[in-house]
């Protein structure tokens, strides 16, 4: 049986890697909220398992870990302590980077690094978001440097188009199905998923 799902996420790549998992599992969406910002999102999640248990429809909600809890189901269990069967709250370890690191070959082609450069544990690295940047850091290409590194003396801790070139990169280069064997959370992210279609 095929189901649609609704898409609550705290950032635009976070958005687009939702759309590539869902295309890559058959699902098809029916509506995507874009909170930008945890803050916001957590407050509103409370309202979307609601949602979820009286109309009997999935949800999909995605929130990064960060440095918010000890592990991704404790998180769990502070946001939403009693979840719809419908509610699928599913948290990167420790931010959706590590999920786009998981595809190291197309990551390292897409930055102009070499892919030996990137984590083979992703998940285990404290600061993902740094550690994109870092990557990026050293690309080849200007234009890559430009947009995801912040200029000497900002007090931002990405480049200007940071956000848009991680959703480049996973709309038109990440393969979910490779990233996976390098991300537990991930691969819990689409065994949840495929669930519901059987």
């Amino acid at each position: 049986m095929n189901h649609t799902i609704d898409i609550v996420v705290e950032g635009y790549p976070d958005e687009v890697a939702c759309r590539k998992l869902c295309e890559f599992m058959g699902i098809r969406i029916n509506r995507i909220f874009n909170k930008r910002g945890k803050n916001r999102l957590d407050i509103s999640l409370g309202g979307y398992n609601a949602d979820s248990h009286y109309r009997q429809r999935y949800w999909l909600a995605l929130r990064d870990l960060d440095r918010d809890a000890g592990c991704a189901f404790q998180l769990i269990e502070q946001l939403v302590p009693e979840r719809s069967p419908y509610f699928l709250f599913r948290i990167p370890v420790r931010a959706i980077e590590a999920w786009f690191m998981g595809d190291s070959n197309r990551l390292g082609n897409f930055l102009a690094i070499s892919h030996a450069r990137i984590s083979t544990t992703p998940e285990q690295i404290e600061y993902p978001k740094q550690a994109m940047v870092n990557l990026a850091r050293r690309s080849r290409q200007r234009d890559i440097r430009a947009d995801m590194v912040p200029t000497q003396g900002s007090n931002h801790d990405e480049g200007p188009a940071y956000a848009s070139r991680l959703a480049e990169f996973a709309e038109n280069h990440w393969r979910p199905e490779i990233a996976e064997r390098a991300s537990d959370s991930l691969a819990r992210c689409i065994r949840r998923l495929r669930a519901i279609n059987n």
